[in-house]
């Protein structure tokens, strides 16, 4: 008996097999990034239905594009009890006690082979990055795998994965197009190259691991705001991944529409799903969304709150250094240009932070009151911003400004103390976000 794929959307699908549902990431609805996203295609009742018989939920990680409460709660509190969240093993524990606390079964995967469903479903799960996570997932003889956002650069876990399947693997599943902010509104070339880079590297994935079958999936969403309307221009498309993955004559690529099934081994007219998906994307336009100016006050006091519980994770030792040389291991200050208050406010985590009237000739950031408040706010909430692009950068310098302070505040969220074991522990982690490769020329 092969498994049957039954399409949500985005880069959650529905596997069903011998009598058990399981389902990946469920984002079916809604906006997500602070107002950046939405899905290119409207998620129909019957997949939202489905959803509320599923028997497991996987999830890749805790951006809201894969781990998204309100979807979560579509299933009624009754019947959460006989539905297991898995999700992998991490410090903080955070999604899994949340999904516990709304009345959810759990279940941490390790790094190893789990039994899900005895003798039926086994999940290989592992971490990759600073957040993402990628799994095996065996339904019988059958492997799909699943690699969501996954960038992988490091040959090795590729034969790790080989060698956990003996090399067979029958769908593979992987992102096909850029997920962040990409250059200013005229930088158009940048998000084109980045376009390609993804294409380039779902090409590279399929023939390295040489999938039966691979389905482009987890880039079935828009920039939906009018601030980032423009990050739209380059995005890649399925039809493009189809194609390519058709000229390299590398395996069968998939492509399905929301409620579209497919029975794994069967024959697929992908041009039904494509022909939807290319009207869906003819006819996007940016949503309209409430937005509000906030006062001086509450910005003020939300940035030095910011400041104060970054400084809070750094040990004696890492303040001394940071004391130091500020501008390498932190960022100095950023200037944020506020474009509905024409005042520019300065952020950094040795001085209160300040505004003042005008636009400062050195300003770093441009983005509304509004934005940055979130930033402020939320620990998440410049990686946020770094995801919805929702701001003009004024130079390159500005952007690694900001991938440092999203790191920050990933460690703020995930109750991690900046300290010189976690340095030697995450060094990789920690070099590659201060050298972050920028998308302003």
């Amino acid at each position: 008996m092969k498994p049957k794929i039954i399409w949500a959307n985005h880069a959650s699908y529905f596997v069903e097999y011998k009598g058990k549902l399981i389902v990946t990431d469920p984002w079916l609805f809604g906006s997500v990034f602070n107002n950046g996203w939405e899905l290119v295609s409207k998620s129909p009742d019957d997949v939202l239905e489905l959803f509320k018989k599923v028997d497991y939920i996987w999830i890749s990680h805790e951006h809201p594009d894969h781990f998204f409460p309100p979807t979560l709660k579509l299933i009624p509190e009754e019947r959460r009890k006989d539905v297991t969240i898995l999700f992998h093993e991490t410090e903080d524990k955070r999604v899994l006690k949340y999904c516990e606390k709304i009345g959810y079964s759990i279940m941490e995967l390790k790094q190893q082979w789990e039994e899900v469903v005895k003798d039926e479903i086994y999940l290989y799960n592992e971490p990759n990055g600073i957040e993402d996570s990628w799994v095996i997932m065996k339904f019988g003889e059958t492997v799909i795998l699943n690699l969501n956002d996954c960038t992988i650069s490091n040959s090795n876990i590729y034969q790790k994965i080989k060698n956990l399947v003996n090399g067979e693997i029958e769908v593979l599943l992987s992102q096909f197009s850029y997920a962040e902010r990409i250059g200013n509104p005229d930088e158009s070339h940048l998000r084109k190259v980045e376009a390609q880079f993804w294409l380039d590297g779902l090409i590279k994935q399929v023939s390295v691991l040489q999938p039966k079958y691979t389905i482009p999936f987890a880039s079935y969403k828009f920039y939906s705001n009018k601030e980032n309307f423009y990050m739209n221009d380059e995005a890649a498309k399925p039809w493009t991944a189809e194609q390519m993955i058709n000229e390299n004559k590398i395996g069968t690529p998939i492509v399905l529409y929301p409620f579209d099934s497919w029975t794994i081994g069967d024959t697929n007219d992908n041009k039904i799903a494509l022909d939807k998906y290319k009207s869906d994307w003819d006819n996007l336009s940016p949503r309209e969304y409430k937005t509000t100016t906030i006062d001086d006050e509450e910005l003020l006091t939300s940035g030095d709150q910011l400041s104060l519980s970054i400084k809070n994770i750094f040990t004696s030792s890492i303040k001394i250094f940071n004391a130091a040389f500020s501008d390498y291991v932190s960022f100095g200050n950023i200037k944020f240009y506020l474009s509905d208050k024409n005042a520019t406010l300065t952020f950094s985590l040795k001085d209160k932070t300040i505004i003042e009237t005008g636009k400062d000739e050195n300003w770093d950031i441009e983005l509304h009151s509004e934005s940055l408040n979130f930033v402020f706010r939320f620990p998440f909430g410049t990686n946020s911003l770094l995801v919805n692009g929702r701001f003009i950068a004024n130079n390159k310098n500005a952007v690694k400004r900001l991938y440092r302070l999203s790191h920050f505040g990933l460690m703020v969220a995930a109750n991690e103390m900046y300290s010189v074991p976690y340095l030697l522990k995450n060094v990789n982690k920690i070099v590659s976000t201060l050298v972050k490769r920028t998308k302003v020329s």
